[in-house]
């Protein structure tokens, strides 16, 4: 029995009400659930609509209340369409503090998950019978999809700088008594941690060491690359000016501007210990000028959990970040997938029956295109960085990751 037909898709409009209600009645409570929510997450088009008024004002550091609220929303055109100010006025009246705000949005947007993951569901329904696509591109398809879902089922937790560089001289201790402990994230596979330590000096070859099926991937896992782990940037002042350079005088686009270089000049200016000047703008706003000496010696010598992508981005290693998790536990899912693969083949040429073979050989088939579908995974991941669309977008991180293969 489809119980998709006729159902009403998974939605909760007071726990909608209530989360808005609850910003109304104390607008820092938005602060709370800003990263894990967004306008498409409401089922009801009044709340979205509202929400994206109430996104706009706090964007432009505005007051957040039933007022400034109602004149967004109107001045954005949908007042009539959310119910008029008294709908808005009404919100207020759903909750009597904002106390519960998180769980609220949590509700909204598992329900808004659901929805998502229905849509993903149907789109791949209607891939299935697309007699016109080869299977490889339908599979990949299909994995785009269910991909674009568990985007947003990511939050991500910001961490303050403070907490990123305080030393830990009992890690450090501890690693120092016994040397057989892992230095890089945990991956929860033995072998694999033992190969991920943390990078140093000569990081180039310990990247190429990663084996995560990948260039890319491997770059990416090595130096815990993700928007989170960003601690700051070296500003690339010298090679913006290179770059722009090459395109004016030689016109060159700005991909073959780079074409040759491994790195940028402030990176090469660190890793060759200059005394040269660089500004770094860490991720709290505030910026530093040292030497490139003084900053290799922090990176690499001060015992601080950070390492230095060929982009000039230091990244810290004191949390995993969410895209090297998700490598990893892809990666491991693939090789579980693989493993099974192996086994049904190695059933499937040991058995006798014609009809048990049959069956064995579909499924060793079966889970042969499921490690593959891990494979486009692993690399389309890289992709997702550098494309304006996608949640996971960030310039650096991109970068990062092409310059710091190239470097292998």
């Amino acid at each position: 029995m489809d119980k998709t037909k006729g159902s009403v898709p998974p939605q909760n409009l007071e726990a909608e009400a209530s989360l808005l209600g609850a910003i109304l009645i104390d607008s820092d409570s938005l602060i709370k659930i800003a990263d894990i929510i967004s306008s498409q997450d409401f089922y009801d088009p009044r709340h979205q609509k509202i929400y994206e008024a109430i996104n706009q004002l706090y964007n432009k550091q505005y007051a957040i209340d039933v007022l400034t609220i109602t004149d967004q929303v109107k001045n954005n055109g949908h007042i009539e369409a959310v119910g008029g100010a008294s709908y808005i006025t009404e919100l207020t009246n759903y909750v009597p503090t904002a106390s519960h705000i998180e769980q609220y949005a949590d509700i909204v947007s598992q329900k808004a998950l659901r929805r998502r993951l229905i849509k993903a569901s149907q789109n791949i329904a209607e891939l299935g019978f697309d007699e016109t696509k080869v299977l490889q591109s339908l599979i990949e398809e299909a994995e785009t999809n269910i991909f674009n879902v568990s985007q947003q089922h990511i939050k991500q937790n910001v961490v303050s700088l403070e907490t990123i560089l305080a030393e830990s001289f009992d890690r450090l201790d501890d690693l120092h008594k016994d040397k057989n402990k892992i230095r890089g994230v945990p991956t929860g596979f033995k072998d694999l941690d033992n190969i991920l330590a943390d990078p140093k000096p000569g990081m180039h070859d310990w990247i190429g060491g990663v084996d995560i099926n990948s260039l890319y991937p491997s770059a990416i896992r090595a130096l815990n690359m993700s928007p989170e782990t960003i601690v700051g940037h070296i500003r690339p002042e010298s090679t913006d000016k290179l770059i722009t350079k090459r395109m004016r005088d030689e016109k060159k686009s700005f991909a073959d501007s780079w074409n040759a270089m491994f790195g940028t000049l402030e990176y090469n200016q660190v890793m060759n210990q200059d005394l040269t000047p660089v500004i770094v703008d860490f991720e709290d706003g505030s910026t530093s000028t040292v030497s490139a000496s003084e900053l290799y010696d922090l990176v690499f010598k001060s015992g601080k959990k950070l390492t230095l992508s060929a982009n000039g981005t230091i990244f810290t290693l004191e949390k995993s970040g969410i895209i090297p998790g998700l490598l990893a536990r892809w990666y491991s899912e693939r090789k579980q997938l693989q493993a099974d693969m192996r086994n049904y083949a190695k059933l499937a040429d040991e058995e006798t029956d014609l009809d048990k073979k049959k069956e064995l050989k579909k499924l060793a088939d079966f889970y042969d295109q499921r490690q593959l579908i891990k494979k486009i995974l692993l690399n389309s991941l890289y992709g997702a960085l550098g494309n304006p669309g996608s949640r996971f977008f960030d310039a650096r991180v991109a970068q990062s990751t092409t310059l710091s293969g190239r470097c292998i």
